[in-house]
């Protein structure tokens, strides 16, 4: 039986959740997100407060299961292409997130796993839902710079991802602007924070 499966079956027999049935009804995708209290030994500053739950988690969280992957979901993630936050597609305006010192676009693999080089899931968001994440989950919110553009170079610090959330919203609002002219506009301002004093170059381990 596969290293998935197995934790899968543990985490059934031990908690009373199947990800296949339960993920769907706790965790939907969308933007709204469910929210639930984060762990009070959690490292984030919200420890113990509601956060909003990761689409890319299923159900785990809600047994305060928080670090774990659903692996569907993270197959679902990358053959569709969608945002690990909130499940829905990533679109032309995303970025990645930066997991332990990595990036990614695809999910783990048995390969990868044998020689210690893989992640579990992709890494990539829309930018408010970076955002979400960075402020929420104790891993990224720990880094000054916690976004990757999709060059895979430019590492956007806490302040130049909150700025390009800004805008995104803004953005997605706009009922003047056709797509083609929204995706201008952004990456107008992914130009300009490249340029940043506050922006390094990403120097980890890149899995595309």
């Amino acid at each position: 039986m596969c290293q998935a499966c197995e934790l899968l079956e543990e985490m059934e027999e031990k908690f009373g959740v199947s990800t296949a049935d339960d993920a769907d009804e706790l965790n939907p995708a969308g933007r709204n997100r469910p929210v639930r209290r984060l762990p009070d030994d959690s490292k984030s500053d919200r420890a113990g407060k509601l956060g909003p739950v990761p689409w890319l988690g299923g159900a785990y969280p809600f047994v305060d299961q928080w670090a774990r992957i659903d692996v569907p979901r993270a197959t679902e993630a990358e053959n569709d292409k969608l945002c690990i936050v909130c499940g829905k597609s990533r679109g032309d305006r995303w970025l990645y997130m930066v997991a332990a010192d990595s990036i990614s676009d695809r999910r783990w693999s048995a390969f990868g796993e044998l020689i210690g080089s893989e992640i579990p899931a992709p890494t990539v968001a829309h930018p408010n839902c970076g955002l979400q994440a960075a402020l929420y989950c104790p891993h990224l919110s720990a880094q000054s710079h916690p976004a990757v553009l999709p060059d895979a170079r430019a590492r956007l610090s806490k302040e130049a991802l909150h700025e390009l959330a800004t805008l995104d919203r803004k953005l997605e609002k706009d009922e003047t602007l056709t797509e083609a002219e929204k995706n201008t506009e952004y990456h107008k301002l992914t130009t300009k924070l490249r340029q940043r004093d506050d922006t390094e170059w990403f120097d980890g381990n890149i899995q595309l």
